[in-house]
């Protein structure tokens, strides 16, 4: 408008000096002054003074077209563009109100839950797929709202042909200009060739890992066909940590490595000369110090196995004792890993109250009694007193007990 004054003004000006001029020119006609110019010079300013009024404004409009002429280009530029990059993405992706409506979604969105625009457009967020998260506390929108800026998780998404297809949700809030939450963005990841490819490497590792166990497994038998009278032994010893562990509440990888360890630590013993394991008297100096080599051979087997525990580490330490008079290294205290402190327990049981070729039997009474006087000297005292409760309070039986990591 500042232009519009300013060249209105300028036009009327210029008609006041050019009326008086021609009022005052004794060369034109009276006539033809009247005809041109009215009598009034006042009147002669005003119209003008209007005409310029007009022109300027003219010109001020045809400028107000062109600039709303390329704002208008440019935002359907810009709409072209966006849009295509919408439609373009790999992932999935659509815009909720705050009322569960589906604003807006992309040609990837609609092929993951395979509905079209029209049908979409029509349907609350939840009605579009139907997963355990909607309509409940974990509802995206709803945490959205209670402050969270950004939601990450995996959900099965059910379409509308009842297949499902598992997908990465990443939810953000879009906010408007004063700053109130205008809904949320969604984008949908398909990642069902992630979850077959995570299962068959799953399924590889569970092959090699039978593959090993039955190997060692197998190197045991051989162990205890050689000494037949600690056939089972293993197992028993196995089944006795694990409730122990289970107790003193070891966490599940812990006690999956402390299975795998007593399950085969006495595996050294296939170095050992069979007449010795099974000799019916008392073994003589030089004999059981062949006996005492049975962890560390035990140790050279497996520490070339990548177990995912510390397996060989077990077994080496199994005959350590908390004292320091253990074998074959002589550790003690806190160096001796808690499943070795517990195995240690575990095989000192199951060995006395089961036969051997120099020995009968002797009662879980004398053998709670033979651990608890070395309570602390000899073994881990928390063990000890786990053990010594399993047999007199909960009536531990190692037979209704099944050689599993985790037991009932």
């Amino acid at each position: 408008m500042g232009r519009i004054s300013s060249i209105s003004i300028a036009i009327g000006i210029m008609s006041w000096i050019l009326a008086s001029t021609i009022r005052s020119s004794a060369t034109v006609e009276a006539g033809m002054l009247e005809h041109i110019v009215p009598k009034n010079h006042h009147e002669l300013c005003i119209r003008l003074f209007i005409m310029g009024a007009i022109i300027g404004f003219g010109f001020y409009a045809q400028n107000i077209a062109d600039r709303y002429i390329r704002v208008v280009s440019k935002y359907d530029t810009t709409h072209i563009a966006t849009k295509q990059v919408f439609d373009t993405m790999i992932d999935g992706v659509r815009i909720i109100d705050n009322d569960h409506n589906v604003i807006q979604t992309n040609r990837a969105f609609l092929v993951m839950t395979a509905t079209d625009e029209k049908t979409i457009s029509k349907m609350k967020c939840y009605e579009t797929f139907h997963s355990p998260r909607c309509r409940s506390y974990d509802c995206v929108l709803r945490q959205i709202h209670d402050g969270q800026n950004r939601i990450d998780c995996d959900i099965v998404m059910m379409r509308s042909d009842n297949t499902t297809v598992p997908c990465r949700l990443t939810a953000t809030p879009f906010r408007k200009s004063d700053g109130s939450l205008g809904g949320i963005f969604e984008e949908f990841r398909d990642i069902t060739k992630e979850k077959e490819a995570a299962q068959k490497i799953k399924n590889s590792l569970e092959k090699w890992e039978k593959v090993a166990t039955g190997t060692i497994q197998s190197m045991v038998q051989v162990v205890e066909t050689m000494d037949p009278y600690t056939a089972g032994h293993q197992r028993r010893v196995s089944v006795l940590a694990c409730a122990i562990a289970k107790e003193i509440g070891m966490s599940r990888e812990h006690i999956d490595g402390l299975f795998m360890a007593s399950s085969i630590h006495d595996i050294g013993k296939i170095n050992i000369p069979a007449d010795i394991l099974n000799k019916p008297n008392n073994l003589t100096k030089s004999e059981y110090q062949i006996i005492k080599t049975h962890p560390l051979v035990a140790y050279e087997i497996l520490k070339k196995i990548d177990f995912p525990w510390p397996v060989a580490e077990i077994v080496y330490q199994h005959h350590e004792r908390m004292n320091g008079s253990g074998y074959p290294q002589g550790i003690k205290g806190e160096d001796i890993l808690k499943e070795a402190r517990i195995l240690a327990v575990a095989d000192v049981v199951e060995a006395l109250i089961s036969d051997r070729p120099y020995r009968h039997a002797l009662g879980i009474e004398m053998v709670l009694a033979e651990i608890v006087s070395f309570r602390g000297l000899l073994y881990d005292p928390v063990v000890v007193d786990t053990c010594f409760e399993l047999f007199t309070k909960k009536h531990f039986d190692f037979e209704k007990k099944k050689a599993t990591p985790i037991l009932s």
